[in-house]
């Protein structure tokens, strides 16, 4: 089947899958905090959907915990219960 095919079209080849080891640590300590996907991508400075498929494969290797507020973080609850007048503030991970 593949040796048929005339193109291929391989996805997000402009971006950068490549970590390392201090950047994981950063990355799985990030998690914890309860920071959110573009507060870690901006801490890394990463583009959000390399730090998305990052998060995907240390879920896959079960490196990283589900959260609540999943791939948002805890802001992400915080900021809901804001928006929904049930809280005063709202305090994004800095």
């Amino acid at each position: 089947m593949l040796a048929s095919r005339q193109s291929i079209y391989l996805a997000c080849e402009d971006m950068n899958f490549v970590w390392d080891e201090q950047e994981i640590i950063q990355f799985e300590q990030l998690w914890e905090a309860g920071c959110g996907l573009f507060d870690i991508a901006d801490k890394l400075q990463r583009d959000p959907d390399e730090v998305a498929l990052l998060v995907i494969d240390r879920r896959r290797q079960r490196r990283i915990k589900p959260r609540k507020g999943g791939i948002w973080g805890a802001e992400y609850i915080a900021c809901r219960k804001y928006l929904e007048g049930r809280e005063a503030g709202c305090k994004p991970c800095k």
